[in-house]
This record gives structure tokens, sequence and C-alpha cells, in this order.
């Protein structure tokens, strides 16, 4: 259905930027894994998937460890017995890429 020119449904137009950042970030960790949650974000043009970012260093170094559709990920690690620190950021259905959770931490077995 096709808002009439000039209404406020057709005024209105996705956001350029998500607006919070997932919250309640949780990790669990595991033998060899780190499993992760969160609370979902929301954005006015819907959450396509999150992107789950890992470092060994609270302040740099992250690279993209995996891509969830939904609020959890479970991460394998390479390393036993390593601290690895964790963030989530949303991307919405436009390819807007929101800001980053608060970083969480988890030492594996």
């Amino acid at each position: 259905m096709t808002s009439p020119p000039g209404s406020r449904a057709a005024r209105r137009r996705p956001t350029q930027r998500l607006r919070p950042a997932p919250t309640g970030l949780t990790a669990t960790p595991g033998r060899n894994q780190v499993a992760l949650t969160w609370n979902a974000a929301v954005d006015d043009v819907g959450i396509s998937n999150y992107q789950v970012w890992r470092s060994t260093s609270r302040t740099n170094g992250f690279t993209q460890a995996g891509t969830a559709t939904g609020t959890t990920i479970t991460i394998g690690s390479p390393s036993r017995r390593t601290t690895y620190y964790f963030r989530v950021r949303a991307v919405n259905t436009s390819g807007n890429i929101g800001p980053f959770s608060a970083t969480v931490s988890a030492r594996t077995s």
C-alpha cells in the first residue's frame, strides 16, 4: 500500500544511523569458546544482523569474529586460558551500522 503524497508516512525517511547500541551484553566462557547474549537493538527500519567483534585487548585490536541474525552466538577460540574482549553492533535493513555495545570479557578454559 502506498501512502498519499505529502502524508506523514510518505515524508518519513529511514534513519541514517542506528541510535542505540545493543545493551546487556554478557559473555559465558567455556572450553575453547565463549557464548554471548545481548538485548536486541531497536531501529525504525528493522535490524538485519549483529556484528560480533573480539580482541585480546580491552581497548584496541578488535576484529570481526562473527555475525548473528539473533541475539546469541557462540564464538570458538583458538586459544585456551585466554581472556577475550567482545563488543557487538547492529546493522539495520538499510545497511546502516550502529554504535558498539559496552565491552565485556571472558577467559576461556
